[in-house]
């Protein structure tokens, strides 16, 4: 397994017709996006900061609903392990004095 891997991310479907792709990396911060996200309000969207090179979006409410009120604990052993794992390998490239 290489840190990133493609395979490494889960689907949330927090409405019928809505899914997020989510890395391993971003589980926490997608699932934190929707506890607050009344103050995110901008006109009649929400804000919802991704990394820079995905820019900014500006989702409708019940996008934002359905963040708060999806399962995420769900995917949390699948998230745990293969964190774990990302940890493990870049802890053996320290030791060895190489990066991973």
């Amino acid at each position: 397994m290489c840190l990133g891997s493609k395979r490494q991310f889960v689907d949330a479907r927090i409405r019928p017709r809505a899914v997020f792709h989510i890395n391993a990396n971003a589980f926490d911060y997608v699932g934190a996006a929707g506890r607050d996200y009344e103050r995110k309000k901008r006109g009649e969207l929400y804000k919802f900061e991704t990394v820079k090179i995905m820019g900014l979006w500006f989702l409708p409410e019940d996008v934002m609903q359905g963040l708060r009120d999806y399962d995420w604990t769900q995917h949390t052993a699948q998230i745990d392990q293969w964190l774990g794992k990302r940890g493990a390998m870049l802890e053996e490239g320290k030791r060895r004095g190489r990066l991973i």
